[in-house]
């Protein structure tokens, strides 16, 4: 499927503390054809420990900017459901993407919070190239807005 068919893709991108099986979300942005877009830094889980060095020198964020800067994970959940219902939303590496909104979600169970959209994957792997030949700062909305102009 060609995505010049959709009449208003929405992308989105996820930085996290790591690569690891027990990595968690700390930044996630979306964007969409219409311009319009979001991105919000998480407040980690008092039980989300694993954090990579290199990872942190890709994306620059830091511990300190999640903890200080950062929105509670129910209220992450609620401005992704609140923007993104009954979407499906485009990832240049939908297999980590969904795998963070399901690490976000499940820790929001407390609020019984379901994600209301589906993570895809770009049909093609143009979306890699781009964002490797990228200039911009490893950063979520960066990302997005350089798949929106694949």
């Amino acid at each position: 499927m060609s995505l010049s068919k959709v009449p208003n893709p929405f992308f989105i991108d996820i930085e996290a503390s790591s690569l690891s099986s027990r990595s968690y979300p700390i930044e996630i942005a979306w964007i969409n054809a219409k311009d319009e877009q979001d991105t919000f830094l998480i407040q980690p889980h008092n039980t989300w420990t694993d954090w990579d060095e290199d990872a942190q020198q890709i994306h620059g964020i830091t511990r300190e900017d999640i903890q200080k800067n950062g929105i509670t994970i129910e209220d992450a959940c609620l401005k992704l459901n609140e923007a993104l219902s009954d979407q499906v939303i485009y990832s240049y590496n939908a297999d980590y993407d969904y795998d963070w909104i399901q690490t976000l979600f499940k820790r929001s169970n407390d609020a019984f919070i379901m994600p209301e959209f589906v993570i895809t994957q770009l049909p093609d792997s143009e979306g890699k190239q781009i964002l490797a030949e990228s200039e911009k700062k490893h950063r979520a909305l960066d990302d997005c807005k350089a798949l929106m102009n694949y």
